[in-house]
């Protein structure tokens, strides 16, 4: 996970962006965008690696167990 200096956050408000939602011919997950409105919103848009994501799982999953004791 980026700490500090490693991360660059941006902050928006979803009430000022035009989120290209249901203008593409195919799924966004598949990564054929068409249009320009959803080129530059996925530049912007960065997902969490896997690692992160599974360290996320890994943590929650402990922190569950410990709750049990």
């Amino acid at each position: 996970m980026a700490t500090g200096d490693d991360a660059d956050v941006d902050l928006i408000d979803l009430t000022e962006v035009a989120l290209p939602f249901l203008d593409e011919p195919d799924m966004p997950a598949r990564g054929n965008d068409v249009e320009d409105t959803t080129k530059e919103w996925a530049r912007g848009v960065v997902e969490p690696h896997r690692s992160e994501i599974e360290a996320g799982f890994a943590a929650l999953q402990a922190a569950l167990r410990s709750g049990r004791d």
